[in-house]
């Protein structure tokens, strides 16, 4: 049996991202195991694959992680927004006490 564990390859430089531009390349950890009796083996040491997708897949994928970026910011403002509005509500509650 094999597990692989992988992910795109970014190009850091770039600034087109927050993680930088894909450059359209996956990149896999392989770890390799054999089953004797009820345990799992490994097979030697894990080993590092890669797959070329091309230009455009490089494009699609920073096109992505951009919005991606996008509604990170969105929730992290509304997050902040949040946090205003309830340091707000308890400053005025500290100041006027309960209307009850």
């Amino acid at each position: 049996m094999s597990v692989k564990l992988g992910g795109a390859e970014y190009d850091p430089t770039s600034k087109a991202t927050t993680k930088g531009a894909a450059t359209g390349k996956l990149k896999y950890l392989v770890f390799s195991y054999t089953r004797q009796g009820s345990k799992w083996i490994p097979l030697g040491k894990p080993k590092w694959e890669s797959q070329d997708l091309g230009k455009l897949a490089g494009e699609q994928m920073t096109g992505h992680q951009k919005i991606g970026d996008h509604n990170k910011a969105i929730v992290e403002k509304y997050k902040e927004q949040q946090q205003k509005k309830k340091a707000l509500a308890d400053a005025l509650q500290k100041k006027f006490g309960s209307s009850q």
